[in-house]
């Protein structure tokens, strides 16, 4: 849809708020996010934290954690495989004929937190938690 326009490609970027402005190409905290191949190197809080407590309060202990950095679709990536990992299933075969299978959270749900949606495509759910907590940036004087 954005080649059908005629736009310049800076047109294109600043309509989508990669970039301030076509006359100011400097990259917006979303920009850096969606292209940067380490966002943190500009943005010191760019990154996903995991923690798994071993109860309730921070004062539990903890028992797993992780930190993803990189390219938004590693990050979403590797969190999903951290969920997964942590994500037990319970065997039931004592009163059935056949095993039962149950998750505790079930994948479609953790599918929908990061797997694609028609409207953003590929980091799904995440994504939108990201970009949903961004700061607008003011564009600058130009005078």
């Amino acid at each position: 849809m954005l080649d059908d326009n005629g736009r310049t490609p800076e047109e294109r970027l600043a309509s989508t708020r990669i970039i301030l402005s076509p006359d100011e190409p400097t990259p917006t905290p979303l920009g850096v996010l969606a292209l940067a191949n380490q966002p943190t190197n500009f943005l010191p809080g760019a990154y996903v934290q995991f923690l798994k407590l071993n109860g309730p309060t921070l004062a539990d202990g903890v028992l797993d954690e992780a930190k993803f950095t990189g390219r938004m679709m590693d990050v979403v990536r590797g969190v999903e495989e951290k969920l997964n990992s942590h994500n037990r299933t319970v065997v039931e075969f004592r009163s059935q004929a056949t095993e039962h299978r149950t998750q505790l959270y079930p994948q479609a749900a953790i599918q929908q937190l990061f797997r694609a949606d028609p409207l953003w495509g590929a980091a799904g759910g995440l994504w939108r938690a990201v970009i949903g907590r961004l700061p607008v940036p003011e564009k600058r004087n130009q005078g």
